[in-house]
């Protein structure tokens, strides 16, 4: 082989190099997990919540946003037990970009509330807190702490993405209420009614995180652990108490318990007449309950039943508290459930653990999760409920009145299944649809347990929507470590000198004085 094809080998063995070079020192792969954008919705002509969705940044600490520098080109990623509202006011109003890592058995964020109702331009996302991203925030949070890395950054940077769609309105949902019936027995006069209601959406600052395990599922858990009890006893008319037992599955408890004000609206007139109280299960989870109702029980039937829930939690040892809060019809919103009841003139209350009222669309966290849950709680809770349903039922002064052989009236497995489901899918009213696995397992559950089960939904449309929500919810976002401005510049310094000494084995060394010669005398002329 001459000189000329040992040079054109050189010169092919070299390109391969620069081809590998480039791959070498190529990004990192990226960890990808879901994200879940902070809520959007429009009400009254305000705009509420992040306003975009697409999102590819540098990623940046709080310190590390320093005091200057073009912010806008940055996404700041917060830990939520480090964010506090100075950091999220200037993540929000500055940064193009803020991701809030939620930590595993996060407890309630303070700041939640205050989030929800911010107007953001950019883009907001919680992330569920791995190893991967503790590693990113504590490398950020590291590499902020060091002087020289502003002046002249040494290493690599991690860049943040979400490929997301344009944010589109939400046009109409369904509101659906699953309903079962027990009839009792006759004892030659009209049987009354009673009501137990809960509601199975979820409400959070996040859509794509309203998983509402104490908040609203705890409620639905203890209404199929009645409906299992009483179903077991209504199974022959022998057996069966002097109630009827109406079972009422709802949705949009956060929008003003839209669920409860639609099956009224169209329920028989009869039945809910017939309807002695209607009892609403709100949050169990606590070591206290409040038994809410618009006012005292008038009512010799209503202080009976108050009296076997008082007799039952003092057994149990569980403190009851029965707050009174009037309906004030001017206000917009609704704090308990059992308003939508009251305000139709039936009998009703809401057993809950929360001691203080707050508007339904300003419930529900995003640290809401099953491992935060007190489920001995709930249990106990659940057994102050029960007893004193059967002694009520049963007109008896012994909560357990015989009825079952072991002490506790409780199905652990049950209770397994259903919070574990609860904690796995997300149930925002805006966004629950006709096929939701809570949904469709509630329908499955009332079909079990009851020969007589309605499935009821109003489409709201979207000139009915008091808020017009906005998807997406959820997305996939991406952390991939890229270099940084100093190793490019040092990249193309020595990429030129590599292509120079290229040239020179390719094309020979009097070849290549020739040719510099003739680029440096262009230049002179």
């Amino acid at each position: 082989m001459g000189a000329g094809g040992e040079r054109r080998v050189w010169g092919v063995w070299g390109m391969g190099a620069l081809v590998i070079l480039l791959f070498a020192v190529g990004t990192e792969s990226a960890h990808s997990t879901p994200a879940y954008r902070l809520g959007q919705y429009e009400a009254g002509g305000e705009r509420i919540g992040s306003q975009t969705a697409y999102l590819a940044l540098e990623a940046a600490s709080w310190r590390g946003l320093g005091d200057g520098g073009v912010l806008a080109r940055k996404a700041l990623v917060v830990r939520m037990v480090d964010a506090t509202t100075k950091m999220l006011t200037r993540g929000f109003g500055e940064c193009g970009a803020t991701v809030v890592l939620v930590p595993p058995g996060a407890a309630p964020w303070a700041e939640e509330e205050w989030t929800r109702e911010r107007r953001v331009a950019t883009p907001v996302y919680f992330v569920e807190e791995d190893e991967t991203w503790e590693r990113v925030a504590r490398e950020l949070d590291t590499r902020s702490a060091d002087p020289l890395e502003a002046l002249w950054p040494l290493h690599n940077s991690y860049r943040v993405e979400v490929i997301a769609p344009a944010v589109a309105p939400v046009v109409g949902f369904p509101v659906p209420v699953v309903q079962a019936w027990l009839p009792g027995v006759s004892g030659g006069a009209e049987v009354p009614t009673i009501a137990l209601i809960a509601h199975l959406d979820a409400n959070a600052a996040a859509p794509g995180l309203a998983r509402g395990v104490r908040e609203g599922g705890s409620g639905l858990v203890a209404l199929l652990e009645a409906l299992r009890v009483f179903s077991d006893l209504y199974r022959e008319p022998a057996s069966r108490g002097r109630y009827n037992l109406l079972f009422l599955a709802t949705s949009a408890g956060a929008d003003n318990a839209a669920g409860a004000k639609n099956w009224l609206a169209t329920a028989d007139s009869r039945l809910t007449a017939n309807i002695e109280y209607a009892l609403c299960l709100d949050e169990l989870g606590g070591s206290d309950l409040y038994l809410h109702s618009t006012r005292r029980a008038k009512n010799e039937q209503i202080a009976r039943l108050y009296s076997s829930f008082n007799d039952t939690a003092e057994d149990l040892s569980v403190p009851l508290h029965w707050p009174v809060r009037k309906i004030n019809i001017q206000d917009a919103h609704v704090y308990w459930e059992h308003e939508q009841f009251s305000r139709k003139g039936v009998p009703a209350g809401t057993l809950s653990s929360r001691p203080t009222a707050t508007p339904l669309s300003q419930q529900g966290s995003l640290t809401d999760r099953l491992s935060n849950f007190n489920r001995v709680a709930f249990e106990a809770n659940t057994q102050v409920l029960l007893r004193a349903l059967l002694q009520r039922v049963y007109d008896t002064a012994d909560s357990h009145a015989g009825l079952f052989p072991s002490n506790s009236l409780l199905d652990s497995d049950l209770q397994d299944r259903w919070l574990s489901l609860l904690d796995a899918h997300p149930r925002h009213y805006a966004f629950l649809t006709l096929e939701d696995p809570v949904l469709t397992a509630v329908r499955t559950v009332f079909e079990s347990y009851s020969d007589d089960v309605n499935v009821l939904y109003h489409q709201v449309s979207d000139k009915e929507m008091s808020k017009v929500f906005y998807q997406p919810t959820e997305s996939a976002i991406s952390v991939f470590l890229v270099k940084p401005v100093t190793f490019d510049v040092l990249f193309l310094v020595v990429t030129c000198i590599y292509l120079l000494v290229l040239y020179i084995i390719t094309a020979g060394w009097e070849e290549s004085k020739r040719s510099l010669s003739r680029v440096f005398q262009s230049k002179k002329r």
